[in-house]
């Protein structure tokens, strides 16, 4: 029942469009699941959580957005909390399971994607402020969806559709899950919040993983774990709590 003018897409959001397109559903969606398979689980839990910080400087750089002690400290408690929820837990002995020796190639891809995907929150408040945020995830999924799948078949045509019954089952639910409902939620948040702070509240994913692991796989957490899912949902409150201070000022200024 979404409304589709062409004209706003051919002519007033075609530049943040082609942008959105390029750094988050072609390019970062392909480096990301790239990067995941060269490295290790619980370093890309880690990883992700610098996507707030990374958004964070482009706001301070595009969007003059103030980075004052308060915003520093609490991005720098998201970062802490969530390094503390993926620390492996320790195996018989006393001895804890590395996270990897040293930086790979699958680290360097995560971070560049998400360097790519901090950069699309800028054009996408631009964009969600013209249309409708499930329009924009319609067009996003479809256009990046049909570039990924047609460089696949290209480069490996084989390998791209050998997929099990049961991969086809976790591909169809992770794009239920993801592409459907958690992207078209997040595009609606730009309609509300700013870029950081939207970027922030992802710290929660972790948090939420936490219950998951322990329902679906059976895994017990650890104190220290438990503290650090503390720290996330303080320090994400506390940046709701600020926002909420600070947005009536900035609406006066404005």
């Amino acid at each position: 029942g979404q409304s589709f003018d062409r004209q706003i897409f051919a002519a007033e959001i075609r530049r943040p469009l082609l942008t959105v397109l390029m750094t988050r559903s072609i390019l970062g969606a392909a480096l990301i699941v790239t990067g995941f398979t060269l490295t290790t689980a619980i370093k890309s839990v880690l990883l992700l959580r610098v996507e707030a910080l990374f958004v964070f400087a482009w706001s301070v750089f595009f969007r003059r957005e103030k980075a004052t002690a308060a915003k520093l400290l609490l991005l720098v408690a998201l970062s802490l909390g969530a390094a503390l929820v993926v620390t492996p837990a320790p195996q018989a002995g006393g001895v804890s399971v590395s996270f990897a020796s040293g930086i790979n190639l699958g680290d360097i891809l995560i971070v560049c994607s998400l360097l790519l995907f901090s950069y699309s929150y800028i054009p996408t408040e631009k964009i969600v402020a013209r249309v409708s945020p499930t329009t924009l995830n319609i067009v996003s999924n479809a256009v990046g969806g049909v570039v990924i799948l047609l460089v696949a078949l290209l480069l490996t045509p084989v390998a791209a559709l050998n997929i099990s019954a049961q991969a086809w089952l976790l591909i169809n639910a992770y794009a239920l899950c993801f592409g459907v409902i958690g992207i078209n939620l997040y595009f609606f948040a730009f309609k509300t919040h700013k870029p950081w702070i939207i970027a922030a509240f992802l710290s929660l994913e972790v948090v939420y993983g936490v219950p998951l692991a322990w329902l679906m796989r059976g895994e017990i957490i650890t104190p220290l774990q438990g503290g650090g899912a503390l720290i996330v949902v303080a320090a994400t409150v506390c940046i709701g709590l600020l926002d909420a201070r600070t947005r009536p000022q900035a609406e006066l200024e404005n």
